[in-house]
């Protein structure tokens, strides 16, 4: 068995050092956590990996500001030891190092178990009337409500406030 410890802020005090201890004298394996988990000491560093790498929960925003993104980095060089950065839709900033050959891109062609990939169709909104919404997607809302099913859409957000 593999042990796991968990970091994250909520945790009380005790139970923030005793997953410190774990990591720190190497019981724990694989040390799971938010972005204050970049600062776990680990003296035996293999492998570091950030999940949905563009994503800006990583920075924090109140009293010491940083980015666990940016941090880890620097814990994997300092380690000399492989970086993972997951995600479907990379940062520009990650983009802009694969093309300039800092980063390599490893691309998933298939997913595990009975999953498939999904479809992708990029429409060129110049080509559409002016509506937020491509005909292309209309045709398929509608699709799915003369069904009866419900369509959930998300949108990127309008803006950005840390508090």
């Amino acid at each position: 068995d593999v042990q796991v410890v968990v970091v994250h802020s909520p945790l009380n005090d005790t139970q923030k050092q005793d997953a410190y201890l774990l990591a720190k004298n190497g019981a724990a394996k694989v040390i799971l956590g938010t972005r204050s988990a970049i600062f776990t000491p680990i003296p035996n560093l293999g492998l570091v990996i950030v999940d949905e790498e563009p994503v800006n929960f990583f920075t924090q925003q109140s009293n010491f500001r940083y980015s666990a993104r940016h941090l880890s980095f620097m814990r994997a060089k300092f380690a000399n030891v492989p970086l993972i950065l997951g995600t479907a839709t990379p940062s520009l900033e990650t983009l802009k190092n694969v093309i300039e050959k800092k980063l390599a891109r490893l691309t998933l062609t298939s997913r595990p178990g009975e999953a498939i990939m999904p479809s992708i169709d990029l429409i060129d909104m110049r080509s559409q009337p002016s509506a937020p919404l491509s005909k292309p997607l209309i045709a398929r809302i509608k699709h799915y409500l003369s069904e009866r099913s419900q369509v959930l859409h998300l949108i990127t957000s309008r803006g950005h406030a840390p508090i």
